[in-house]
């Protein structure tokens, strides 16, 4: 497998992914898992606006798009 790690004498453990920052690493150091969160937050926020504004004009939902979704998916 792997190499272990001690610090003392305490055997530290290791894990598959691990979350800081709200940034997702895991073993293999791509971006695939944050992606897919960013783009599953994007999705809900997005199908929430469609559902809740019954007048989908154009510069109405652009606004909505630039101020609520654009920031799920930066």
């Amino acid at each position: 497998m792997g190499a272990y790690y001690y610090l003392g004498l305490s055997k530290l453990s290791s894990a598959d992914e691990e979350r800081d920052l709200g940034v997702i690493i895991d073993k293999s150091l791509k971006p695939s898992k944050q992606c897919m969160k960013a783009a599953r937050a994007g999705n809900a926020v997005l199908g929430m606006t469609n559902r809740t504004f019954i007048c989908q004009n154009k510069d109405l939902m652009l606004q909505l798009y630039k101020s609520l979704v654009r920031p799920k998916l930066e």
